[in-house]
C-alpha cells in the first residue's frame, strides 16, 4: 500500500529536517569546491539562515508546508497567494524521492486550486535549475528574466 502525500504546516521541530533538506539540495555545487567539512557547514547553516528569514520577511502571509509521504517529511513548499496570483516560493524534494512524481502532484493541487480561484501561478527559477523542464511540462511559460531569475507562470 502506498503512503498518502499531503502537506502540513512547519512546525518549529522542522527545522533539523529543513536544514537536512537544504544542505541535500545544496551539496551538487559545493562538491565543486572542494571544502572541508566545518566550513561546508558553516557556509549551509549561514545560506540556510539567511533564506528562511528573506522568506519570512519578504512574504509575509505565506503558507510554509512540508511535502509528507505519510508521516515521513520528503520535502517543503511555500506559496503565498496575492491578490490574482499564487506565488510558489520554494518547492524541493529529497533527492531520494525525486522522480516519483510528488512534485507534480503538489503542484497540480496547486494548479486545481488556482484554476477555481481564478488564479495565476507563478515562479522564480535560476535559468540553469533543472526544474524548469517540470514546470514547461505543466505548462508555465517564462514571462520575462528578472535579474537572474525567469518569472514563469501558469495561467489557468
Amino acid at each position: 500500500m502506498n503512503a498518502p502525500l499531503r502537506l502540513r504546516t512547519l512546525r518549529d521541530e522542522d527545522d533539523a529536517f529543513l536544514r537536512h533538506l537544504y544542505a541535500c539540495i545544496r551539496k551538487p555545487e559545493l562538491d565543486l569546491l572542494n571544502w572541508d567539512a566545518g566550513r561546508e557547514a558553516a557556509f549551509l547553516q549561514t545560506q540556510f539562515d539567511s533564506q528562511q528569514q528573506y522568506y519570512h520577511t519578504f512574504y509575509p502571509g505565506a503558507q510554509f508546508d512540508l511535502v509528507m509521504l505519510g508521516d515521513e517529511p520528503i520535502g517543503c513548499f511555500y506559496v503565498l497567494q496575492d491578490g490574482g496570483d499564487f506565488r510558489v516560493i520554494d518547492l524541493a524534494i529529497l533527492p531520494e524521492h525525486r522522480g516519483n512524481g510528488y512534485a507534480t502532484a503538489v503542484l497540480t493541487a496547486l494548479m486545481h486550486e488556482a484554476h477555481r480561484a481564478g488564479c495565476s501561478v507563478s515562479i522564480h527559477l535560476e535559468p540553469y535549475n533543472p526544474a524548469v523542464s517540470l514546470y514547461q511540462r505543466l505548462g508555465f511559460r517564462e514571462v520575462r528574466m528578472v535579474g537572474l531569475h525567469r518569472l514563469m507562470q501558469w495561467q489557468p
